[in-house]
């Protein structure tokens, strides 16, 4: 059997890492992007075009972090950006930056893409 954490648990365990342990949140972040990563290099070949659909909080920092990743290991990758940025994350804003810096492709409305990378909402969405 295997378990599959709640989001209220995974929120616990994101605090406990950060606040207990001391990992930074970027830290996790990245940790998270690479998983995610791994999984696409497994399954899609580097002709793709992939779409990361990215939310202002710290799910769609994750998501821009496998942006990133992917175009530095050859991916046509874009990244769509939906929310608000006055309510964006530390952590959301920082991604953007970097991803920005590297010339990864961000728009404000969908593109046509082979493979799509959900990254809107995550753990700390609190509304219907």
């Amino acid at each position: 059997m295997e378990y599959i954490v709640s989001g209220s648990d995974m929120k616990k365990v994101d605090e406990y890492a950060i606040k207990r342990l001391g990992i930074p949140s970027m830290v996790l972040m990245e940790r998270a992007a690479l998983s995610v990563v791994d999984l696409i290099l497994c399954n899609e070949p580097k002709d793709k075009k992939i779409l990361v659909v990215s939310g202002v909080g710290n799910n769609g920092a994750d998501g821009v972090a496998i942006a990133r990743i992917l175009s530095l290991k050859g991916y046509d990758v874009t990244i769509y950006v939906c929310g608000v940025k006055s309510s964006a994350s530390e952590e959301f804003l920082a991604q953007l930056d970097i991803a920005k810096k590297l010339n990864i492709k961000i728009v404000r409305e969908m593109v046509k893409a082979d493979v799509i990378v959900d990254a809107i909402f995550g753990v700390g969405v609190s509304r219907n």
